[in-house]
């Protein structure tokens, strides 16, 4: 979400073979960031509601959202008596999937790990602690190392503690550099409202999930192909021969099964881990799935 923004709307009780179909999700919005944060913030372009909590009398998603769940008088043919019938629709709004980021986004949570002490939506990670980085439960884990101030030991982050945290903030009278101090001590991005707050039914613990496809497919396993094949390439076969092979696995695979082509990405001076490889989330899926 830093140049552009997107809301799909996917409808879930159609049949699953064709939910996901792009002709089957519709596009609610698409919208430079840089442009919402100046008029008002994402908040104000999804729920009318700016960053100190002043409600717009606007068109936005959350006031359709709020007729939608009343329901709306619609005609529909009568397949049994003929004419037409007049029913009821109602829509609610299950919840969100975003990267890991835009769903830090939607709620009060920081959008910057690199600079964030709180990072973690769901416990008290601390990432200036000597335990950040260390399996939980293992024996460099029970040291008795003094933990950084306000380590938490990865304790959950319950919904009542953090909005008492965002009341605590948002009150908070005294300088701004001491205000922003106590938001990155309690964990959250600010003072400004924010999205999941503001909609009907929305539920700040539960309603914005990180989409797994972002998070392991274009994340984690796209960088790790990169080094697997940068490690055989060339001293046990070239790009070309690997092609080769990749074509001929193709004919024995399903029908909607297909390995992508693969070449070796530029690097442009980054460091091997830093590397992906060029592979949307699904020719990932597939290439894991089918190696």
């Amino acid at each position: 979400m830093h140049k552009y923004g997107v809301l799909l709307l996917r409808l879930v009780n159609l049949p699953v073979q064709i939910r996901n179909r792009s002709d089957k999700l519709l596009v609610l919005g698409l919208y430079n960031v840089k442009f919402a944060k100046v008029n008002g913030g994402v908040c104000r372009m999804i729920c009318g509601v700016g960053p100190e909590g002043e409600v717009y009398d606007e068109e936005c998603l959350r006031a359709e959202l709020e007729v939608l769940r009343n329901g709306v008088e619609m005609e529909i043919p009568d397949d049994t008596h003929g004419g037409k019938e007049t029913v009821i629709v109602e829509f609610h709004l299950l919840g969100w999937l975003a990267d890991l980021l835009g769903a830090h986004g939607l709620g009060p949570w920081p959008e910057s790990f690199s600079s964030a002490r709180h990072c973690c939506r769901d416990c008290w990670w601390h990432s200036g602690c000597w335990c950040a980085h260390i399996p939980p439960g293992s024996r460099d884990a029970r040291s008795k190392r003094p933990h950084a101030e306000g380590c938490r030991h990865g304790e959950p982050r319950l919904l009542a503690e953090l909005q008492q945290d965002m009341s605590l903030v948002r009150s908070f009278s005294g300088a701004k550099t001491r205000k922003k101090q106590l938001a990155t001590e309690k964990g959250i991005a600010g003072a400004d409202h924010c999205v999941l707050e503001h909609l009907a039914g929305s539920n700040m613990e539960t309603d914005a999930c990180a989409d797994l496809a972002h998070i392991l497919l274009l994340g984690v396993t796209r960088s790790e192909i990169f080094l697997i094949l940068d490690d055989l390439i060339p001293s046990c076969l070239s790009w070309d021969e690997l092609n080769e092979a990749r074509k001929a696995m193709n004919l024995s695979l399903p029908k909607g099964h297909r390995i992508p082509h693969l070449e070796r990405p530029t690097t442009d001076g980054k460091r091997k881990s830093a590397v992906n490889m060029n592979l949307t989330a699904a020719e990932v899926m597939h290439f894991t799935v089918n190696r």
